[in-house]
């Protein structure tokens, strides 16, 4: 695929919501239900996604399989998160798959934390190895094999791997701490009030209401507009945003040392590489980004806090008319805090630790 059509992608990712249709709740205005949105963290929860991606200029780097399997690829997780007094304390999540040539979903693994270590189900790796009847990996599934069907992760893991690897790296904490969500939170409000300011300079409007529902509205016709107005509020308000949600989030007590880090690294650059981004594929938008265009997205949240339900559906299209190259991407997701769901802790399990040290016995590793 064409670096100017990844790049293309890679701006509606970067500028999540480009067209969006949210249900107008009491006082809430589109963009302060976005923000409501960012407080659910707990419940059960359901994503489905599905990926188009078609395209007629081969690579060595992508094998012919996975092309196949990319022009209709649906990817489905369910799960819960429970937490206590914005702690998570569990989580369990089931990861499926459905390929083009199948109508059911097959499981990949499924992984829950307890509050300490994670576990990862090997059993259902290995048989999602060999259900993809690829010779070049199908030998992964032997070797992916320990005493139990779960592997566990602690901590101590974490250091033995790290230690493993012969680098300086920090060693990753598992532990989830409320503050490093609440740290999320705010860099999520803070680009939302990007969106927000930028959106009252885009010309087609982008945001328009009918019978208690906005929608918000990002096409061909108004994309480069959108560009150039997310341009100005950057260079206008980027680095005082930034700089606010840094001082926040450096008053956390829990939060991860090592996102400071990144933050306070990317402080000096953040505006100007993204307004270089900009300028860079706006040059060549008119000649490199012509054809058909679409991005979809509507959310909801209903009920108090306790029992508040979003849903998120967004659709994401991108036809090239001259390439003929095609990329498209589906989700569905919704998630219920008044449902608690249950998380079921493996009693049995293999430690990271002792599986790594038998795989490298397995390999003739020193």
């Amino acid at each position: 695929m064409k670096k100017k059509l990844l790049a293309l992608l890679l701006v509606f990712t970067m500028v999540v919501g480009l067209i969006t249709a949210c249900s107008k709740k009491a006082d809430l205005s589109c963009w302060d239900t976005l923000r409501e949105m960012q407080k659910v963290t707990s419940g059960t929860f359901s994503f489905d996604i599905a990926l188009k991606v078609d395209t007629t200029e081969q690579t060595s780097e992508v094998p012919a399989g996975v092309a196949d399997a990319l022009k209709d690829l649906h990817i489905k997780v369910d799960g819960v998160t429970q937490s206590s007094k914005g702690e998570l304390t569990k989580a369990s999540m089931s990861f499926k798959y459905k390929l083009p040539d199948s109508d059911k979903y097959e499981a990949i693994t499924d992984v829950i934390y307890d509050g300490e270590a994670y576990y990862v189900n090997l059993k259902t790796i290995r048989e999602f190895i060999k259900g993809l009847n690829d010779a070049s990996i199908s030998p992964y599934a032997e070797i992916l094999k320990a005493d139990n069907d779960y592997l566990k992760i602690t901590q101590d893991d974490m250091k033995f791997l790290t230690q493993l690897s012969g680098t300086s790296v920090e060693t990753p904490d598992l532990q989830v701490s409320g503050d490093n969500t609440k740290a999320v939170q705010i860099l999520s409000n803070k680009v939302i009030t990007i969106l927000e300011k930028t959106s009252k300079n885009v010309k087609p409007e982008m945001v328009s209401e009918k019978d208690g529902t906005y929608t918000i509205n990002v096409d061909n016709n108004n994309l480069e507009s959108f560009l150039k107005s997310l341009k100005k509020v950057l260079e206008s308000d980027g680095d005082t945003l930034y700089k606010e949600a840094v001082t926040e989030i450096k008053k956390l007590k829990n939060v991860e040392p090592s996102l400071v880090t990144e933050l306070e690294d990317n402080q000096d650059k953040f505006v100007s590489s993204t307004t270089k981004g900009i300028d860079d594929f706006l040059k060549d938008f008119d000649k490199d980004a012509k054809g058909e265009l679409g991005y979809k997205m509507n959310f909801s949240l209903d009920g108090k806090e306790g029992s508040r339900k979003s849903k998120v559906d967004y659709d994401f299209n991108l036809k090239n008319t001259e390439t003929k190259e095609n990329v498209g991407m589906s989700f569905k997701g919704s998630v219920d805090e008044g449902n608690k769901g249950e998380v079921t802790v493996p009693k049995e399990s293999t430690s990271l630790t002792a599986f790594m040290t038998s795989l490298m016995s397995t390999l003739g590793v020193q």
